[in-house]
């Protein structure tokens, strides 16, 4: 995938406020055969090295349940977002906060992960791919179902496009919208076209959807090779 080495990528996620998100991640990435993850960190020398571009935060210096918890985190999202990719992510910094983070905040580091190495490194599809099908159903906790999922056809294109086909009548407009703003987000650098061909929603808010296009945009990219 990749014919020189990206190094020094800054992934992380500094969300501050409400519902605070926090994890500094930096990888390099290298040509590789097949996918491979390689942990290369170290410990904080020092509590400045944790609090650099924080303002009034106190990182934990050391690791323990913690650090591991948020190293799996990311492995585990890393493994699902660019398995399919040959390439080498090497972590080379990792750092949390005792507050703000959590292992939903290195899954979404993990993802901006994905999303650096696709935003430097130009795909293109060689042929159609339709019918990519993804869903997330569930029962919430006092029992009651809930379903969410997407159809999607994967085009070649000159330039990135997004187009819905969807009944709008039947389908909501923010699940629409969300589904299209997580495409711009994660693919918006490529050369594809993107069609929504198919919607399902079954007691869900439209946040639901963010996952569900997340998934459809691990598929697209499994079907992506480096433009010549």
């Amino acid at each position: 995938m990749l014919k020189v080495p990206l190094r020094d990528v800054d992934a992380s996620l500094k969300e501050n406020g409400c519902g605070s998100r926090f994890a500094i991640v930096t990888v390099d990435f290298e040509p590789a055969a097949a996918f491979e993850l390689v942990d290369a960190t170290h410990p904080a020398r020092s509590r400045q090295e944790w609090a650099d571009g924080v303002a009034s935060t106190r990182p934990r210096l050391s690791g323990g349940d913690d650090l591991r918890a948020y190293k799996n985190a990311f492995a585990d999202a890393v493994r699902q977002e660019l398995g399919r990719a040959a390439v080498k992510v090497i972590l080379t910094r990792l750092r949390y906060h005792e507050v703000d983070s959590s292992e939903r905040a290195f899954v979404l580091a993990a993802r901006h992960t994905a999303r650096e190495l696709y935003r430097r490194v130009p795909c293109r599809l060689s042929r159609p791919v339709r019918g990519v099908r993804v869903r997330d159903a569930g029962v919430y906790h006092r029992g009651a179902r809930y379903a969410a999922g997407i159809t999607v056809d994967f085009e070649p294109a000159d330039e990135y496009a997004f187009v819905s086909t969807v009944d709008s009548r039947r389908v909501p407009k923010d699940h629409v919208a969300t589904v299209r703003e997580v495409f711009h987000e994660e693919a918006g650098g490529q050369s594809v076209r993107i069609v929504l061909t198919g919607e399902e929603h079954d007691n869900v808010l439209a946040f639901r959807f963010r996952d569900v296009a997340h998934q459809a945009v691990s598929e697209l990219r499994a079907h992506l090779r480096p433009a010549e």
